[in-house]
């Protein structure tokens, strides 16, 4: 050990290693007395409550707040001082430093702590001039200074740790450089998209057409639970390791078997919790009156359940007031389950709710595929929890759910499929050409549902084609396959077309020209889009075709902004999905100043009060709430983190359902349509790599801490 040096200057003959740490923690000491000294100036430059000056103008409590700053400074520059002028004392403070903290598990609580620390207290600080509620109010305001100082004191340590840990980083970095490298990448990108949103206003400037609000969100009790959810897998998977049960041994011999076990666990989960929830009528769904008090379909619902019960009475399948019917598949599907609920549809929806659980399953497989059955399980639980907002809040949020009659939630189910049967393809495509052209069939009744959703067959195709580049035999025959699956399916729907209407079309014989033509104008809603007297459907088609082609031409600027402006719309609303306030810290405190239960379960737990706390609907036009900045900008480390995790497991099979989003909301964003309902088809894909990235950052915490290593089955798997 060192001897003891009683002048500083003669440190320069200590090891340069010590020096450096010596330096380190005295740079430490005088940036938390400065940051001291910056929140005392706030304190001061903060008026007092009137009427309560006791001191130099201050109130007792802002007085008691300015001491402990002042106290705090004051041991801060002591350290400083003892730390310059007591070499041997700073030796002794960094050997119990580096005994305290000589193991892996050891600085990793340092490291979790502190950015817990660094991130709650930095909230607490934006939330504190947001708090409405004036009994809560007065403390946060007076607690931010300190709130602050907190959060910087934990900020600092953090930045201290690559510093005095330097070889421990560097071996850690070196481990994971190519995850850490291309996280950070991705994270920069989504700043950058962000930053053009700010400057251009492109994404949060609604447009008079097509332009969908936020759909349902995500609450941060929800987010919680799910997490939870989550650590329990991990928890079992330890015990599994441990408890030699009969029925457990049975259970994990076979990784199929286990995964079955989870399939069903969350399949019932998800009927439980979508049936449980009350639906208030809404939209779709219209208000029980007499003579019978019964619920029935409204709007685009009618539509589709009038359509299958024409089939049901014998008369073909044939949309109320509409000249061709309308998603032919799904339109079947509901007259199957009218058949077999007996007309009703409290019974009819309670079928459908059986069939569309099997979604958060399939979620789970996918994101099983991708990582580990950790994120799958995280995946699932999110998509059961939004579902059930999206049922609760059915009369608030105009969207469609698990219980209500439209074609949203079975699209989603079947992109969800297809995705899966190409996933599961890709990993052995010369033995498994079964599921390729399942995966074609899947398509076809996509098709029929929404045609749209045959956007799908171009992304696929965006990631077939270079994954198998090599082996261009089996790539033409994946292809050949999934086409013959699609068309095998397709095609007596087209037959059925031409038979009846003498020409060959899906839902419209002028392929939706009439929609191009309303949403390629200077005004879409005051658009005439009707036919001309004598004009033939051909005729139709081809002036549509040229008046498209011309405000194009006359208005490319135009275009290219309402384009990309509903294309960053729905990007925007893939991202504040997530939770960005948490309600319990000002909810709470509130509650001790009035008291009221009801009221305080509202601000602190309800769905609704989590929507009208949060500004993103009615026209939203960017503005962020302070408390929002630091939750949105973890759920973007989340979303970096597992598309990150996505490339490195799956290479390009890992970014398949990237492609897939990014395709559908493209393709809608051509037609002038964003967010809400229009993306509702593929927008769990965002909650597919959330999940990555926050089950990825929770098994390396987990990984660090355990004194054991991590248990199979909580480990990520490789694609």
């Amino acid at each position: 050990m060192d001897q003891p040096i009683n002048n500083p200057d003669k440190d320069i003959t200590l090891p340069a290693e010590t020096r450096r740490k010596r330096r380190l923690f005295a740079i430490y000491w005088l940036s938390a007395g400065l940051q001291s000294l910056v929140m005392i100036w706030l304190s001061l430059d903060t008026p007092s409550e009137p009427g309560r000056q006791l001191i130099f103008g201050l109130s007792p409590a802002r007085l008691l707040l300015i001491l402990v700053l002042l106290g705090s400074f004051f041991v801060f520059a002591g350290l400083l001082g003892r730390s310059l002028y007591s070499p041997a004392w700073l030796g002794s403070l960094v050997e119990r430093l580096e005994n305290r903290f000589h193991t892996t598990r050891q600085r990793t609580w340092l490291v979790v702590l502190s950015a817990a620390g660094a991130y709650l207290f930095a909230y607490l600080s934006l939330l504190a001039p947001e708090v409405n509620e004036p009994f809560a109010q007065a403390y946060f305001l007076r607690l931010r200074p300190l709130l602050s100082l907190i959060s910087g004191l934990c900020l600092q340590t953090l930045v201290l740790y690559p510093l005095y840990w330097r070889e421990q980083f560097r071996h850690f970095y070196q481990r994971q450089r190519f995850f850490l490298r291309l996280a950070g990448g991705i994270y920069l990108f989504f700043l950058g998209i962000w930053w053009l949103v700010s400057r251009t206003r492109l994404g949060i400037s609604p447009e008079t057409f097509g332009w969908n609000d936020l759909g349902v969100q995500i609450t941060e009790l929800q987010l919680l639970l799910v997490w939870l959810a989550g650590l329990v897998w991990i928890w079992l998977a330890f015990r599994q390791v441990e408890v030699k049960a009969r029925w457990l041994v049975w259970l994990t011999a076979r990784q199929r078997r286990l995964d079955l076990a989870i399939s069903l666990v969350i399949y019932l989960t998800a009927v439980f919790v979508w049936l449980a929830t009350p639906m208030p009528p809404n939209w779709f769904v219209s208000t029980p009156r007499p003579p019978n008090y019964a619920q029935y379909p409204n709007s685009d619902a009618l539509i589709y359940d009038s359509t299958g019960q024409s089939l049901l009475v014998g008369a073909g399948l044939n949309s109320l007031n509409e000249p061709f019917t309308r998603r032919p598949a799904y339109t079947a599907f509901l007259a199957l389950l009218n058949a077999l609920g007996d007309q009703s549809y409290e019974q009819v929806a309670v079928l459908q709710v059986l069939v569309l659980a099997f979604f958060p399953v399939l979620v789970f497989w996918i994101t099983r595929l991708l990582h580990s059955r950790t994120a799958g399980v995280m995946a699932a639980a999110l998509i059961i929890v939004r579902e059930h907002n999206a049922i609760l809040l059915a009369d608030s949020v105009t969207i469609s759910n698990s219980r209500i009659l439209m074609a949203d939630v079975p699209t989603a189910t079947g992109i969800a499929l297809f995705i899966l049967l190409i996933l599961t393809w890709l990993r052995q495509p010369s033995r498994r050409r079964r599921f390729i052209f399942l995966a074609g069939g899947v398509l076809g009744v996509l098709i029929l549902i929404r045609p749209e959703a045959g956007i799908v067959f171009p992304a696929a195709l965006v990631m077939i084609v270079p994954l198998l580049w090599k082996h261009k035999s089996l790539a033409a025959q994946g292809i050949g396959l999934l086409l013959l699956g699609t068309v095998l399916f397709v095609s007596p729907w087209v037959a059925r077309n031409y038979l009846k209407y003498g020409q060959v079309f899906l839902d419209s014989p002028i392929f939706r020209a009439e929609l191009v033509v309303q949403r390629y104008s200077a005004s879409p809603d005051a658009v005439d889009n009707q036919f001309l007297p004598g004009e033939t459907q051909q005729e139709y088609v081809e002036r549509a075709t040229e008046t498209t082609a011309e405000f194009i031409q006359e208005n490319p600027a135009t275009v290219t902004r309402f384009i990309a402006n509903h294309f960053l719309n729905s990007n925007l609303q893939l991202v504040l999905m997530y939770p960005t306030t948490y309600r319990g810290f000002d909810s709470t405190l509130s509650f001790l100043g009035h008291g009221e239960f009801d009221r305080y379960w509202f601000d602190c737990c309800s769905t609704l009060g989590y929507v009208r706390r949060l500004p993103f609907r009615q026209d939203w036009q960017g503005e962020l709430l302070q408390q929002s900045i630091l939750p949105l900008a973890l759920n973007l480390g989340f979303l970096a983190a597992g598309l990150a995790v996505a490339w490195r497991t799956g290479r390009l099979a890992g970014l398949l359902p990237l492609t897939v989003l990014m395709a559908y909301i493209a393709m809608h964003a051509l037609f002038r349509n964003s967010g809400g309902r229009y993306i509702l088809p593929v927008d769990w894909i965002s909650i597919v790599y959330f999940s990555l990235g926050l089950a990825t950052l929770t098994l390396e915490v987990i990984r660090r801490l355990s004194r054991r290593g991590m248990p199979v089955l909580a480990l990520p798997h490789i694609l």
